[in-house]
């Protein structure tokens, strides 16, 4: 799978959980099954048809496939403006690295510098930010902030906003960022030398070295047999002599102060003088190549291999799994038409593990109140988690032998994913519905999806309790929190300040 498919199915994934969805959802999965690619599709590419059509079924337009498409194209569009920015970084170097001939000599330190030294540094840094820093990359690294540059106005919605975390939680973040950074080095440095040879080519240029230090020639000479040790069985590339070295010496400022400078020795053969200082540019491109270039090169397939690496592995984690084990099986009838009848418990409950329930979405349980009517859960968008049609009905908050039937439905293996339990908010939150939804919850598991669903909100605030409203959502709110449900998914048919 690519990368541009993975975030495509990542951001599916971050979409379902962050909304307290079923994580197989059993519409999603009929529509899957009627794909005409659907059966010569590999696992991967049923994943993706899964991801497309859950982003198109139940997410707002602008916000479901126009944001997960800006996702891709930000990293299309960064593919093409990281080599671009390499490029003319590239020729940015080479100008600084190269003065003009007529007015001073190239310094072979300057050289190596900016064609070794500097993408070293950043090479350490991308490494060190990448491996140690993984949860930091975001902040730390430069390509996020290009990221963040170039993406457009859908990434910024509620929805657009799981970007970031598409990317981190499946740890792809680290390894892609620092693609994105050798990719970058290597058309920088391709251009330094590319443009490098152009200009050699047809342009005179001399080379020298001096520092501000206190460096001899016989240390000039040892380090650039070391830096040439690697090159030097090309042919042509050979390793600065110590007589080169010594006649390669510029004084600055010239041997009397004068601008301009000098070099500082010379010989009676001024030809042979200049030929060996002119003998260091194939050893200096030969040297950026090899500790500049190359180590980015290896790099690049590197990262791309662990980008690989971890789209794989994230994908054989137990959500994919459970999608394509509910796109096995033959489709199920179950749930074509809502369930009105009393919940019925089997002779032998027999507890299942969430895996067991993929693709069965969520039932709607009903406790001492009317169910929500389908203009309801279209309201309040509970019926974009994946619910599968069924509805159950406990009469009375004294119906334990209802009550028992229910939380073992809900943990056999032909029970559902999760739930949406429905009070009505007049009742009192006590600790029998605290107790009732902690059963719910401990039956379906606590990583599975439960929601509770208050209605009845208009008739409650015209009653003489009507004032109190907001305090009963809140004690609601506060029921569900220690039973084990989150208070953003404890919804009210009426909004609470209407």
């Amino acid at each position: 799978m690519t990368l541009r498919d993975f975030v495509l199915v990542e951001f599916a994934r971050a979409w379902q959980e962050e909304q307290g969805a079923a994580r197989v959802d059993p519409e999603v999965v009929g529509l899957v099954r009627e794909h005409s690619a659907f059966q010569e599709a590999s696992g991967p590419e049923r994943l993706l048809l899964y991801a497309q059509a859950l982003l198109h079924l139940r997410l707002d337009d602008g916000e479901g496939q126009a944001a997960a498409q800006s996702i891709r194209g930000t990293l299309s569009a960064a593919s093409i403006l990281v080599p671009l920015l390499g490029v003319l970084a590239g020729t940015a170097m080479l100008g600084a690295a190269l003065p003009p001939p007529d007015v001073r000599p190239v310094s072979v330190f300057q050289f190596v510098a900016e064609g070794v030294l500097l993408p070293g540094v950043f090479l350490v840094w991308t490494l060190l930010i990448t491996q140690a820093l993984a949860g930091s990359v975001g902040r730390l690294h430069w390509v996020a902030w290009l990221l963040t540059l170039v993406r457009g106005r859908a990434l910024r919605t509620r929805v657009g906003a799981l970007a970031g975390r598409v990317l981190k939680r499946s740890g792809v973040t680290g390894p892609l960022f620092a693609n994105f950074s050798h990719i970058f080095w290597v058309c920088s440095l391709g251009t330094f030398l590319g443009l490098g040879l152009w200009r050699f080519a047809f342009t005179d240029y001399l080379f020298s070295w001096s520092s501000t230090l206190s460096f001899t020639g016989e240390q000039v000479h040892r380090l650039f047999g070391v830096l040439s040790a690697p090159v030097a069985w090309i042919p042509g590339v050979d390793a600065p002599s110590m007589e080169q070295v010594r006649l390669s010496e510029f004084g600055s400022l010239g041997l009397a102060g004068e601008t301009g400078g000098a070099y500082v020795q010379s010989t009676a053969d001024a030809l042979a003088d200049q030929g060996l200082r002119k003998g260091w540019v194939s050893v200096l491109l030969a040297i950026v190549a090899v500790w500049g270039l190359l180590p980015r090169i290896l790099a690049v397939f590197t990262s791309r291999a662990a980008v690989g690496r971890r789209i794989r592995r994230s994908l054989e984690d137990p959500t994919s799994r459970m999608i394509l084990a509910a796109l096995s099986p033959a489709p199920s009838a179950r749930g074509a038409e809502p369930d009105r009848s009393e919940p019925h418990a089997p002779s032998h409950p027999e507890p299942a593990s969430i895996t067991d329930r993929a693709g069965r979405g969520l039932d709607v349980l009903t406790f001492a109140t009317d169910p929500p009517s389908p203009a309801v859960l279209d309201r309040l968008r509970l019926s974009r988690l994946g619910l599968s049609g069924t509805v159950a009905a406990i009469a009375s908050d004294d119906d334990d032998d209802a009550m028992d039937a229910a939380i073992a439905h809900l943990g056999s293996a032909d029970g559902p994913e999760g739930a949406v339990v429905t009070f009505g908010v007049e009742a009192i939150p006590d600790g029998l519905k605290e107790e009732f939804i902690a059963r719910v919850v401990g039956a379906v598991g606590r990583d599975a999806a439960v929601h509770v669903l208050l209605t009845g909100g208009e008739r409650f605030k015209r009653s003489p309790r009507g004032s109190r409203f907001a305090q009963r959502l809140t004690a609601w709110r506060d029921v569900a929190h220690r039973a084990g449900v989150p208070a953003e998914r404890v919804h009210s048919d009426v909004e609470e300040s209407s």
